[in-house]
């Protein structure tokens, strides 16, 4: 089965943009668990300074090469660090686990966040480290634009709930944030 490649921005990114950046148009804008996303090409196009965390280099590879993007490695980790650094194009990817993510990890703390399914993919008992680690990310005027489903996870084969998407209510994200 071959995969698809992201050519187009979420709607729902397109559509809150302009409230997600209202007085911060030249910031940077963090996307967790990023993987090949096209968002990540289509917020740097809008003068965001654009940092990814995706825990696969395949991934990251994948994203570099179908976007027409060399991919080169940052300097060197040092001994222990958790987190990589890969810049492609005008995007630079964290390749590491997003709950090793700290603001000195991925050089400070960010004006925004865009979050599109990634705490669904979370294991639920996860969410709150998910979160903690988000929080700590942004400034103290960050700001989050999340992109979740709710459904009814009753009416889904638990085998396919396994590695996610999980459902997020808006009450979840509220106790959450």
């Amino acid at each position: 089965e071959e995969e698809e490649t992201a050519t187009e921005v979420n709607p729902c990114l397109q559509r809150h943009f302009e409230r997600l950046t209202a007085g911060v148009r030249k910031s940077s804008v963090l996307v967790p668990l990023c993987g090949k996303s096209f968002d990540l090409v289509w917020l740097a196009e809008q003068g965001l300074q654009v940092v990814g965390v995706e825990c696969s280099r395949r991934v990251i590879a994948k994203f570099a090469s179908e976007q027409g993007f060399d991919l080169s490695a940052g300097d060197a980790p040092e001994a222990g660090a958790s987190m990589s650094a890969w810049f492609a194009g005008p995007c630079t990817v964290f390749e590491g686990d997003w709950f090793d993510v700290t603001p000195s990890v991925l050089g400070g703390q960010f004006d925004l966040a865009y979050d599109h399914a990634a705490l669904t993919a979370v294991d639920p008992k996860l969410r709150a480290a998910y979160a903690e680690a988000l929080r700590a990310a942004l400034g103290p005027s960050g700001r989050v634009l999340l992109v979740a489903s709710e459904f009814d996870e009753a009416s889904v084969d638990a085998a396919l709930l396994a590695l996610g998407p999980h459902s997020l209510s808006e009450k979840d994200l509220r106790e959450l944030f």
